[in-house]
């Protein structure tokens, strides 16, 4: 990761349990000096990640997606959003969690409209801090075949205006839809 940025790379050289470089060019990973060296085949190879229970895989997730917990607004998530987005405009998809609308001054679950105001081409999936609901933009209910018309799965809701819209709020088994 480089300032919350993932980062690709062919090789990776490290001295005593830190990496100390990173390439991307393979004629630059022949340069090196390293002493030892170790061929993956195209395996991803990673040194030292070893842990009794370490939940490696969701730290770097973490890492990885817009941090939204403690948003004191629905306007301050979709500013938090909108950054992230300024870091990253070439990704098609945007990834976030940790709103609570409980915590927010009118306590109402957010609404697409505020994330389809992002720019065009994103699809924009937001969980909420328990896991229990993802806020989504237009285009990701597009993409999953949501409609007004969607059924609720059982044991999930697509949260709907008081006009039966879909919100872009989708509750437990919903968020499976997509």
């Amino acid at each position: 990761m480089d300032h919350g940025k993932r980062v690709s790379f062919l090789a990776m050289e490290y001295d005593k349990g830190r990496v100390t470089h990173l390439y991307s060019d393979s004629k630059e990973a022949t340069a090196s000096v390293a002493s030892d060296r170790i061929d993956g085949k195209g395996a991803t190879l990673l040194p030292g990640l070893i842990d009794a229970h370490g939940h490696i895989l969701d730290l770097g997730r973490a890492l990885s997606v817009v941090d939204l917990v403690g948003s004191a607004s629905e306007a301050e998530a979709v500013q938090r959003t909108r950054d992230s987005i300024a870091i990253s405009p070439e990704d098609k998809w945007l990834y976030g969690r940790g709103w609570n609308q409980v915590l927010w001054p009118v306590k109402e679950f957010p609404s697409r409209k505020t994330l389809d105001a992002m720019p065009a081409g994103k699809f924009i999936a937001l969980e909420r801090v328990d896991g229990h609901a993802m806020w989504v933009n237009s285009a990701v209910l597009a993409l999953a075949g949501i409609n007004d018309d969607t059924p609720d799965p059982v044991g999930g809701q697509i949260i709907r205006d008081d006009l039966g819209v879909a919100t872009g709020v989708l509750i437990d088994n919903a968020m499976d839809l997509f």
